[in-house]
């Protein structure tokens, strides 16, 4: 149980969640096209116990797209990153201390967290989970996380490539 949630930034896969409902609806789409042909007289070579088919798949993908909006993919907290696969993610999650890393930023649709000043070690997660405009604030935060440890005792230290 964390002390202070409020102090926590979540980032949900929105982006897949949103992948996820689309391919669900298609196949509701696809169930409900096979029912009109098969039983409205439209001559058809499919049979008629094959429009049910899709409905499972369908009920899975909602069920997957509402599971990744409700849980989270990347927490920031006062303690460090907490990153939770989507296959397991109690038993797999990964958490880094803020002072476990030299520094993170974010470049395009990745996260990098480098272990050292000259970046031979690391960390990279994909954001291809979350949506642009998470990336972009997921973005800020880590930009201002890093400024706002920098600025606690090597100011020296900031520049642009820091950041």
């Amino acid at each position: 149980m964390v002390a202070k949630p409020e102090k926590e930034i979540r980032f949900t896969r929105s982006a897949q969640a949103q992948t996820f409902a689309l391919v669900g609806a298609i196949l509701v789409g696809l169930s409900a096209t096979l029912w009109a042909t098969a039983f409205k007289g439209i001559a058809s070579p499919i049979p008629k116990w094959v429009f049910p088919l899709p409905l499972p798949f369908a009920a899975l993908t909602f069920w997957l797209g509402y599971r990744c909006a409700k849980h989270a993919f990347l927490i920031l907290s006062p303690v460090g990153i907490e990153f939770f696969p989507l296959i397991r993610p109690v038993q797999n999650f990964q958490v880094w201390n803020w002072s476990e890393f030299h520094h993170a930023e974010v470049i395009g649709k990745r996260l990098f967290l480098h272990f050292n000043e000259e970046e031979t070690g690391g960390a990279v997660i994909s954001l291809n989970p979350i949506t642009e405009k998470s990336r972009h604030l997921l973005d800020a935060a880590i930009e201002g996380r890093m400024i706002e440890r920098f600025k606690d005792g090597n100011e020296d230290k900031i520049d642009e490539t820091t950041v």
